[in-house]
């Protein structure tokens, strides 16, 4: 047995080395002195006290018996107890950490299914956190231990680990398996949309992103755009603007549907539709957004119209635009490339208002916080900050038996991990931008070579691989719309202004300078 002495010195030691587990060290002796064993609460004043609904009470008598347990079955039952106690107390987080302990166990374990159930229903409602998920579900479970009512959130999450690999056959499998009274039905269904489309099954991609438009608004956008995605890649260009145009413009969606849909656009050779459709994007109400092949369709549909003076405009406009963000941007992944904790805190500063460097780097920054990566990092960082703030109002014996302490290492290494991985994935999307940067440079610089040197044919010839005439016939007024028969539109020039309202909505009437048969 340590003596004082020694409990001393232990403590000198840990106190100037790993100050917060000397903390958590600290409250467990003073468990120790306060509670010996004989006089320890037992489970029975801890169930009475989970059933007067006094979870604030309870969950501190169930720690004590969870730290120092008489036996497994003692140590089984008071961690299921803690688990539920904390989750009535609103302190979902903290309950998920002894749910995993339980479900960790396996089936060993009495109460594994109920934990199962729960992690489920918590991660519903507020997110466990990808790293947290990955944790949980690293290995295969024999289907037959999983309750029914967990069987949607283990499958989706299997399904999530296996897609992370790029093993879409076993991702598909687990998604098929997520039946449709889940709450993850949905989403496994937009999961198998993906999975679908990436391995050429193009009609029954449709099919999955359809079912997984009527789930949450969210998902209704990003099923629309990835119909319209696939309807484009299999030349059905009039459904794919039927669904560009079902986003609308309050989505943070909505300015990739105009983006997208000018290639389609381009395709069909709607020269004036491309134009109207960059001319929002390139708008002033934009000019955080990172969109720079935006002036590559541009100067290649100018190109296609044999407007030399406008290739060279929006070549200009390009390099004015964003040889100060490459710059800009280089000497950012420069300065964080060995802290990820600080360049997400970079992009959490750029979100909040509160950066005063790196202007010119914005819109990547800005880009950045639109991403999953960020938003769900963001989410984990916010929830576990509320549960760290929670604790320190809760009774006073949640610190003397160590129950606080023990939460708050917990919380604050969630919160630390969210940070680390998504900045340290963050990094890895700014990279990805900076090479996209480059090549659209070298396109451009290539773009002005073959200009420059009257090789105009050989440049226009190479468009045509992106020529369909399939549909050519068929025009387009603002919105995506098709023109009706007997309709008629007033054009009128554009001379400087821009309305928010049009935006969106604009069309060009400019006409080609080739000669006939050329263009």
């Amino acid at each position: 047995m340590l003596t004082q002495f020694h409990q001393a010195s232990i403590l000198r030691v840990l106190l100037l080395k790993w100050p917060k587990i000397a903390i958590y060290f600290t409250g467990m002796l003073i468990t120790l002195l306060a509670f010996p064993e004989s006089s320890f609460a037992d489970l029975k004043k801890a169930t009475e006290l989970y059933k007067q609904r006094r979870y604030l009470e309870a969950a501190p008598e169930f720690f004590k018996i969870y730290s120092y347990p008489k036996n497994k079955t003692e140590k089984d039952r008071a961690t299921y107890g803690l688990a539920r106690s904390l989750e009535k107390a609103d302190l979902p987080y903290s309950s998920s950490k002894f749910y995993s302990i339980i479900f960790l166990e396996g089936s060993k374990n009495p109460k594994f299914r109920e934990s199962m159930v729960a992690l489920g229903r918590i991660d519903s409602q507020v997110g466990l956190g990808r790293s947290h998920a990955i944790q949980l579900f690293s290995k295969n479970l024999n289907p037959s231990q999983i309750s029914g009512s967990a069987r949607g959130f283990y499958f989706y999450y299997r399904g999530i680990e296996l897609f992370s690999k790029r093993k879409w056959r076993g991702a598909a499998e687990n998604f098929r398996r997520v039946g449709s009274s889940s709450t993850y039905y949905y989403k496994a269904q937009f999961h198998l949309g993906v999975v679908s489309t990436i391995t050429g099954s193009h009609s029954q991609a449709i099919k999955y992103f359809k079912t997984s438009a009527l789930g949450s608004p969210t998902l209704r956008v990003q099923s629309y755009l990835n119909i319209a995605r696939v309807n484009y890649e299999k030349k059905n260009f009039r459904q794919a603007f039927q669904n560009y145009a079902n986003i609308q413009r309050d989505s943070e969606y909505w300015l990739d549907s105009i983006f997208e849909s000018a290639w389609a656009f381009f395709i069909l050779k709607k020269h004036n539709n491309v134009l109207g459709n960059i001319h929002t994007i390139l708008s002033p109400f934009y000019e955080d957004r990172f969109y720079p092949e935006a002036y590559i369709l541009q100067a290649i549909t100018f190109l296609r119209l044999c407007r030399f003076q406008e290739v060279k405009k929006s070549q200009r406009l390009f390099r004015a635009t964003y040889k100060p963000l490459n710059i800009s941007l280089r000497r950012v992944l420069k300065e964080y490339g060995d802290n990820p904790v600080e360049f997400f805190n970079l992009v959490q500063a750029y979100k909040k208002g509160t950066l005063n460097k790196y202007e010119k780097a914005w819109p990547i920054l800005n880009t950045l916080s639109y991403t999953n990566i960020f938003k769900s990092a963001q989410a984990t960082v916010r929830r576990s900050e509320n549960e760290l703030a929670k604790l320190s109002n809760n009774p006073s014996s949640w610190r003397s038996v160590g129950l606080e302490d023990d939460l708050s290492l917990f919380l604050e290494k969630k919160r630390s991990v969210a940070v680390r991985t998504g900045g340290k994935n963050l990094f890895q999307v700014a990279k990805g931008s900076r090479r996209y940067l480059q090549k659209l440079t070298a396109q451009t610089d290539f773009i002005q070579l073959e200009i420059n040197l009257g090789k105009i044919s050989k440049l226009r010839s190479q468009l045509k691989i992106y020529e369909s005439g399939d549909q050519s016939g068929t025009n387009f007024i603002g919105g995506l719309q098709e023109l009706k028969v007997g309709q008629k539109l007033e054009y009128w020039p554009f001379i400087g202004e821009y309305w928010e309202d049009e935006l969106g909505g604009y069309v060009f009437n400019i006409s080609s300078k080739c000669e006939a048969g050329k263009s």
